[in-house]
């Protein structure tokens, strides 16, 4: 079954809002997944991760609570050698890093 009939499914029967913070997040990244298929960065199919764009040490080092915070447009995917490259380092190639950095920073 698709992640799409699942997500579909679970709403349906209501599920979904029943879930817990944590497992809400992990399906919406799953889904978030299933809808690129492909790295961001070099373009591979395979070996597909969930990357913050500002890693969460890096949020948790303003004194930010993350899971309050928490921001799907931070998301995007990598596959695991460039997730690995990158590491808790900001990639101000990314267009997206300034004003998500300048998002958090409010929230200080």
């Amino acid at each position: 079954m698709r992640l799409a009939e699942i997500k579909k499914e679970l709403k349906e029967k209501d599920k979904f809002e029943k879930l817990s913070k944590k497992n809400k997040i992990a399906l919406e990244q799953a889904w978030y997944i299933d809808a690129k298929k492909e790295c961001e960065k070099c373009g591979r199919t395979e070996n597909l991760t969930i990357d913050h764009i500002i890693s969460k040490n890096i949020i948790r080092s303003f004194g930010v609570d993350i899971d309050k915070h928490f921001d799907e447009n931070d998301l995007r995917i990598l596959c695991f050698s460039c997730n690995q490259f990158k590491g808790n380092q900001l990639d101000f190639s990314t267009p997206k890093t300034k004003q998500l950095l300048l998002k958090y920073l409010e929230k200080v």
